[in-house]
């Protein structure tokens, strides 16, 4: 019975911290090749446009808690049912503010 002689070559990368390798015959690993230095160049590309774009106006100082933000906060605290998005229950509103008065 014939042996297959077909020698196995591999790749190894890396992308966002993983290590890949890829396994297979010359003619596959030159074409995964291809394909990997090909992606890697629209990846820093697609990368370097992001950054350069930005988004909105730069932070001008540390955020300010609104108030649903406090009253949720006040809330959790104080064992008060409240959901963590939408609109807050007018019952929560006034028992904050009756805690918070004075």
């Amino acid at each position: 019975m014939a042996q297959n002689t077909t020698a196995l070559k591999s790749l190894t990368f890396t992308y966002e911290g993983a290590t890949y390798t890829i396994t297979g015959t010359a003619l596959e690993v030159a074409n995964a090749k291809r394909t990997v230095e090909a992606n890697k160049a629209k990846m820093e590309t697609l990368v370097t446009k992001s950054v350069k774009r930005g988004r909105g106006r730069p932070s001008k100082g540390p955020k300010v808690q609104s108030e649903a933000q406090k009253i949720r906060a006040w809330a959790l605290a104080n064992d008060v049912e409240v959901g963590k998005r939408g609109r807050l229950a007018p019952s929560v509103r006034e028992a904050y503010l009756a805690a918070n008065a004075g």
